[in-house]
């Protein structure tokens, strides 16, 4: 399993031809939060995470889930079950809404884990949520 390509975004949409639609793309792995600072750290944060991930099915194929971990927040998302099978094509897009109770600034990761052991099997990427000064 290796991460070919990876976008953040505000938001995400598929089409009826089954194709996405990504709203609010943004340029770089930092997101700014510049609510004002009453209420800064009050709400949950939400984004997009969109990864296209090209597969050896030979070697992938198991039972897993995508998780979303904060070294300063809390995911307020349950895990993604995935499933790769033997046969099927060699890519497949990944998108995953990402909802953290963050209590400050911090470091978003998300994972592909084994379902049995709970084991990291993939990145899929990371993203640092920064505050406006």
């Amino acid at each position: 399993m290796q991460v070919e390509s990876k976008v953040l975004s505000e938001e995400f949409r598929q089409e009826a031809n089954g194709r996405y639609m990504l709203l609010g793309i943004y340029r770089t792995g930092k997101v700014v939060n510049n609510l004002p600072k009453e209420k800064r750290w009050k709400d949950p944060m939400r984004w997009c995470f969109f990864a296209g991930v090209k597969l050896d099915r030979s070697v992938d194929a198991n039972h897993y889930v995508v998780r979303s971990i904060s070294t300063n927040g809390t995911s307020l998302m349950s895990d993604i079950p995935l499933e790769i099978r033997a046969e099927g094509d060699d890519f497949v897009q990944l998108p995953i809404r990402v909802i953290m109770d963050m209590k400050g600034p911090g470091e978003i990761i998300v994972n592909v884990c084994k379902v049995d052991t709970g084991e990291v099997y993939c990145e899929l990427g990371r993203f640092t949520v920064v505050e406006n000064d």
